[in-house]
């Protein structure tokens, strides 16, 4: 239990260490962080409406995410305004994972030769629920029979929509990323976000229970969250990428004053990510 220990009372350290001291970082660039942000917020926000969305599947799929990717970026946005930058990990991949998927469904590529790219969304997103409803299932033994029976329609309704989209298979998000040619961000700015506390406690713990600090720090147990300026950053890459996907898809044209603000925007994504290379080189 030692080695619990010590992963715990890393962790309840950095927080209570590291809190205020990220958001006081925050506010005192909060003026470049929070106008680039805004800037790249309101780029979406122009390219959602710059022209009608299509009455169609794919159209609407795509206008969905991208408005999912607006909402956990404003909300990870504020994460990180509080100091709250390990939740506001979370977050940030929850946005990764909708451009993923807009990204995927405004390329022609995954739509041709009678190929449906949102069929396999939902193949995906299918099979997420089926899995956790067996498992659970498998191990309450203490449900009632009527309980029983709903969970197991519910598995049976499921696994009818699989079968009815084998053809359709689809269960990584590193194949979304793949489909939305999108995977250095996959490998870099959304693994990066991938900490051990935003796994199943219990599971961490047992994995680890065995090591010593010197062998937990060398597999790579990572507790301590990216900066706060970086997190902006890759908040903006999120937001700037789903535009993209977007203005390509319903073939829209920048405006001289959208031309203006990406400009903007670049200045300070390429410094923030050139400070943080100089310091992890450091």
């Amino acid at each position: 239990m030692a080695q619990e220990n010590f992963l715990v009372e890393e962790y309840l350290t950095h927080l209570d260490a590291t809190a205020g001291k990220a958001a006081a970082t925050f506010s005192a660039n909060e003026t470049g962080a929070s106008r680039a942000f805004s800037n790249a917020l309101a780029h979406l926000a122009w390219a959602l409406t710059a022209k009608p969305i299509p009455k169609d599947r794919r159209h609407i799929a795509v206008a969905a995410y991208a408005s999912r990717v607006m909402q956990h970026a404003y909300g990870a946005y504020r994460l990180v305004q509080s100091g709250n930058t390990i939740s506001a990990e979370v977050v940030v991949r929850a946005a990764f994972e909708a451009a993923f998927s807009a990204g995927a469904l405004a390329n022609d590529e995954n739509f041709a030769d009678g190929q449906d790219f949102y069929l396999r969304l939902l193949f995906k997103s299918t099979l997420g629920r089926l899995k956790p409803l067996q498992d659970f299932l498998a191990s309450a033994g203490s449900l009632s029979g009527k309980d029983r029976a709903a969970g197991e329609r519910k598995v049976a309704e499921l696994q009818a929509v699989l079968d009815d989209l084998k053809a359709h298979q689809l269960s990584k998000t590193a194949a979304v990323a793949k489909a939305a040619k999108m995977e250095d961000y996959y490998g870099r700015e959304y693994a990066s976000q991938s900490r051990v506390f935003h796994s199943d406690l219990e599971v961490v713990l047992q994995d680890h229970v065995l090591m010593t600090e010197r062998e937990v720090r060398v597999a790579g147990v990572q507790l301590v969250p990216a900066g706060a300026e970086l997190l902006i950053a890759h908040l903006i890459a999120v937001l700037m990428e789903t535009a993209t996907a977007l203005t390509a898809l319903l073939q829209i044209d920048l405006t001289d004053d959208e031309k203006a603000r990406l400009s903007e925007i670049a200045a300070f994504y390429g410094n923030t990510l050139t400070a943080a290379t100089t310091k992890t080189g450091d």
